[in-house]
C-alpha cells in the first residue's frame, strides 16, 4: 500500500477551519487545530497531543478515539499531512506545546 492509499485528509464538517487527518492502516483520525486566540483549545487527555507550525502558525494535533496506536504511527501521519497538504516538510513535532 502506498502512502496517497494510507493517509487521507479532508475538512472537519463541524467546523472548517479544522482539519482531519485519516491513517486506513492504524485506524487512526487526527484533528488539526489551530492555536490562535479566536480558537478555544479543546484537550482530552483521553487523546495524543502532538504540536507544530504552519510557518509560524501554531497548531495542535489531537487524536480523535485513541486506541493506543504506536506514536510513530501518528507522527508519520502527521508528517505526511505536513508535506503534503502543506507543503512544509520541515516543519518539527513536539509533544509539548512550541
Amino acid at each position: 500500500m502506498n502512502l496517497e492509499q494510507q493517509y487521507h485528509w479532508s475538512s472537519n464538517g463541524l467546523n472548517p477551519r479544522r482539519d482531519l487527518i485519516m491513517d486506513v492502516i492504524y485506524e487512526l483520525v487526527i484533528e488539526v487545530i489551530p492555536m490562535d486566540e479566536d480558537e478555544q483549545q479543546e484537550i482530552n487527555d483521553a487523546e495524543v497531543q502532538y504540536y507544530g507550525n504552519d510557518y509560524g502558525d501554531p497548531l495542535m494535533f489531537q487524536t480523535i478515539g485513541y486506541k493506543d496506536q504506536p506514536d510513530y504511527a501518528i507522527e508519520s501521519a502527521i508528517k505526511w499531512y505536513a508535506a503534503g497538504p502543506l507543503d512544509y516538510p520541515e516543519m518539527e513535532l513536539s509533544r509539548t506545546p512550541i
